[in-house]
């Protein structure tokens, strides 16, 4: 289970996109087009609004409250991502790329379970 950290995202990259281009010709693995939209697996609490943790008291029992600025995804969003942005790695035979949040370009839609 990935559980990202601050305002990451998780997002599945699509699998790659076709190897030939329009004239026949076939393209090495690094000159291929790499995709640039995937799925939101999993997403971050958010960043931190406060340095430290606000305390107060209530009926004599001491809480602490952190407050985060929401990332605006959600499980399931399909996202545009830059193409050389974030970390990369392979999970299950997934590409599984962690960008965070201002990174992202622009929500496509939801993914249909």
């Amino acid at each position: 289970m990935l559980k990202p950290n601050q305002d990451y995202v998780a997002i599945r990259m699509d699998e790659k996109v076709e190897r030939q281009s329009q004239g026949g010709i076939i393209m090495p693995e690094t000159t291929a087009p790499v995709p640039t939209r995937g799925v939101v697996i999993a997403v971050g609490p958010g960043w931190p609004l406060n340095a430290i943790d606000d305390t107060f008291m209530r009926d004599g029992t001491k809480y602490t409250v952190r407050v985060y600025k929401e990332t605006g995804f959600s499980v399931g969003d399909i996202v545009l991502v830059p193409r050389f942005e974030g970390c990369e790695i392979e999970v299950e035979d997934h590409d599984i790329k962690f960008l965070r949040a201002h990174e992202i370009i622009a929500t496509v839609g939801k993914a249909k379970v």
